[in-house]
């Protein structure tokens, strides 16, 4: 099966569609789902949002995140055949995004950050066009941007300006004026958003979207049983990934290895912001989703393919468990 998603024809991400319809499928015919689905956006503007989306019903919730995941998975391969990250060009990295998402939640419907991977995506692609670039400097103005805006939708995003800073150090001389530059980028949309909150008399509305109290929400020992299956399940994707992460750069060009290092980069500030967004588990996996199937796309390319079939096989058949909380039922009876 795996061997489909190998092609790197761009008509061939149509394939994504019936492997999507497929896991909404599982979770319908084991009565999963959902009769209702209130969206909460924890944005700056979250309640907007959620009483536009709280007027569409499960069907067209669970239709439109599919769609969203589809079109990410597309660009996902877009962004890792211009960068070169996979050692073949073909369709991996958008496959594992989709899969990885489906471990996520027993239904794929509009979340803020799936919204916020789209100006992820953006800055990723800004960042690693950065390196050894005549526009540099819009280049890292751009990604610092993308890093902002998306960080509207969930907060906790904005600490990946800590992974802009270090990629670009490692991509490229870092000049003050570039590093000022990134600086203004984080803050310009949080300015313009509060001069709207300002200018419409919600100041007080836009201080308490601040989230600045809540920095570490919980306790390690507060997260649930029901949520232990699918973290173990990601933390053995970390680290598997991480291990054999030297396999992605061995015998490629230097500037490849400096950008694939930025994925993991990514990957391992993305660990640290579950620290201060510990309430809300399922989010937090859909951002590490990209990096991963990043790297998942580009671990795939490289080993044999009869290993790439049984591994894949596998992750189906886990992502099969969780959707009917098999996997629920062995860790908790």
């Amino acid at each position: 099966m795996l061997q489909l998603f190998r092609s790197n024809q761009f008509l061939s991400n149509i394939l994504y569609i019936p492997y999507l319809i497929a896991f909404a499928l599982i979770s319908y015919y084991q009565g999963m789902f959902p009769q209702e689905i209130n969206p909460i956006f924890s944005g700056f503007f979250g309640d907007k949002m959620s009483s536009l989306l709280g007027s569409l019903s499960p069907l067209q919730l669970i239709i439109a995140g599919n769609t969203l995941v589809f079109l990410q998975a597309v660009a996902l391969n877009i962004l890792c055949s211009l960068h070169n990250l996979c050692k073949e060009n073909n369709l991996l990295p958008g496959l594992f995004y989709c899969l990885l998402i489906s471990f996520t939640s027993q239904n794929i419907y509009l979340t803020d950050v799936l919204i916020a991977n789209i100006f992820l995506l953006f800055s990723i692609n800004e960042v690693l066009s950065g390196y050894k670039s005549l526009d540099g400097f819009k280049r890292i103005f751009n990604s610092g941007l993308w890093i902002s805006v998306a960080s509207l939708f969930h907060f906790s995003i904005i600490g990946l300006a800590i992974w802009a800073f270090i990629s670009i150090l490692q991509l490229r001389s870092f000049r003050a004026k570039e590093r000022i530059a990134l600086l203004l980028s984080l803050i310009i949309p949080y300015y313009l958003v509060g001069v709207y909150f300002y200018t419409t008399n919600q100041w007080d509305l836009f201080l308490n979207k601040l989230p600045w109290k809540d920095l570490f929400p919980l306790s390690f020992g507060s997260i649930g049983l029901a949520e232990l299956p699918i973290l173990s399940l990601f933390a053995l994707f970390v680290v598997l990934i991480l291990i054999n992460s030297r396999l992605l750069i061995q015998k490629r060009q230097m500037q490849t290895q400096r950008k694939v290092r930025v994925v993991v980069n990514f990957l391992l500030v993305s660990l640290l912001l579950f620290l201060f967004d510990m309430d809300d588990i399922p989010s937090f996996l859909q951002l590490i989703c990209l990096p991963l199937a990043i790297l998942f796309g580009g671990y795939f390319s490289v080993i044999s393919k009869k290993w790439g079939e049984v591994y894949h096989f596998i992750l189906l058949l886990l992502c099969l468990g969780l959707k009917g909380n098999f996997l629920l039922d062995f860790f908790l009876n």
